[in-house]
């Protein structure tokens, strides 16, 4: 695992100077990728502070795309509060099409595979829908800002791929 901290004056300066600081240690995999994720986080699509600023996944794009301008690079979100359409409105994501070969889908309304997992007991399995675009990304990158949460303490990456990856009715 590598870690990189840097300090900025806002998201897109402080995520691009922290990918050039750790780029020697992803430059392989990125530039072998052929389906790249890039997973945003949207708590609610209202509340701008619940959610990764537009800069920081612009500066992030524009990191990988002149290392690997041949991968399918897809923006995926399946939000809790509101829709994924109107996170990518309200939010300005929209405007990364005009700059991007993108595509965006609604990781809530992806088709999807059902994987087993054992309940918090570790006693059974349960079987829960995960979506497609997540599991055949060859490369994720969960991209969002580290924010104090009211069961958990502190939500980082793992939860926002992990949660953000199970169909709505199975998040809780």
């Amino acid at each position: 695992m590598v870690v990189g901290i840097v300090s900025s004056n806002g998201s897109y300066n402080g995520v691009y100077k922290v990918l050039n600081l750790i780029r020697r240690h992803i430059l392989n995999s990125i530039s072998k990728a052929r389906n790249i994720l890039v997973k945003p986080n949207f708590v609610s699509t209202r509340v701008e502070l619940s959610a990764t600023p537009v800069e920081a996944v612009e500066a992030l794009l524009d990191f990988i795309t002149p290392i690997n301008s041949e991968a399918r690079i897809v923006i995926g979100e399946g939000s809790t509060l509101g829709s994924f359409e109107n996170g990518l409105k309200n939010y300005g994501y929209l405007k990364l099409k005009d700059k991007f070969d993108i595509e965006f889908v609604d990781l809530n309304e992806d088709s999807y595979r059902y994987l087993k997992i054992y309940n918090s007991r570790l006693e059974k399995t349960i079987e829960i829908p995960v979506s497609k675009t997540v599991l055949d990304s060859d490369y994720r990158i969960s991209i969002c800002r580290a924010k104090t949460h009211d069961t958990v303490i502190v939500t980082l990456t793992v939860k926002n791929i992990v949660m953000g990856s199970v169909q709505s009715p199975y998040k809780s």
